[in-house]
């Protein structure tokens, strides 16, 4: 689905530093094996690696991978980007931190699935590991029959999205890149798992998880569930 918007992906979502300074506040200051899952073209995992931290990277589309395995930082070891999906971790390795962010989770297809993905990650985390996922908050779209997100205008481009077709078991989301020199159009679309809190929250702790907190930003300041995107932290 994402090739259309692999060669723009950067200039569509920018590397955000206050997400970087969120991150380095859950590892903490000393050097620590981290995962990003659904890492895109891999701003945010060369963000961790130059912050001192080792870093996996998974991504499973192919457009997107080949350009995060391009930068330069690749060269020397860190970041390490593999074309794995959420669903491929084996719980052999001892991250103090896995990042799902930038609503990657509901490409997950099921509750099955979820509940999976939460026992995977339990057992890939040190004893002091957080389980980080940053989403959409469909407990508010679920409300909607269908919903437009805010265009993205970038240099040469008009970035589009929007969710149709809403039910409690997917919703369908489609982008459009258009041009603004002649107006052809790129679409794509896919089916996404609509994941509410109560989900998040009742699926790390059947994973084992001690704890949950939800943010509405990445000041931390407590989520009371009307923002429209959160994130969750869940503590081993």
């Amino acid at each position: 689905m994402y090739e259309i918007i692999a060669r723009e992906y950067s200039r569509i979502f920018p590397p955000d530093p206050q997400r970087v300074s969120f991150a380095l506040n859950i590892v903490g200051p000393q050097s620590a094996s981290v995962l990003d899952i659904g890492a895109a073209t891999g701003d945010f995992a060369c963000q961790l690696a130059t912050k001192g931290h080792l870093v996996t990277a998974y991504e499973p589309d192919v457009s997107m991978i080949s350009i995060a395995q391009k930068r330069p930082q690749v060269a020397a070891g860190n970041p390490q980007f593999y074309s794995n999906s959420m669903l491929d971790l084996n719980g052999e390795d001892a991250y103090k931190a896995i990042f799902c962010m930038g609503n990657t989770l509901p490409h997950l297809r099921n509750r099955e699935e979820l509940l999976l993905f939460f026992r995977k990650a339990h057992k890939s985390l040190t004893s002091a590991g957080n389980l980080v996922i940053q989403l959409l908050n469909y407990d508010n779209i679920l409300k909607k029959e269908s919903f437009t997100f805010s265009d993205v205008d970038i240099p040469g481009y008009v970035f589009k999205r929007s969710y149709s077709s809403i039910t409690t078991k997917y919703v369908r989301f489609e982008i459009a890149l258009v041009s603004c020199h002649n107006q052809e159009t790129f679409t794509s679309s896919t089916m996404l798992f609509p994941i509410t809190m109560e989900m998040i929250s009742d699926g790390v702790k059947s994973a084992g998880f001690a704890d949950i907190r939800f943010y509405k930003d990445y000041a931390m300041n407590p989520s009371d569930g009307s923002e429209p995107h959160y994130i969750a932290v869940a503590s081993v």
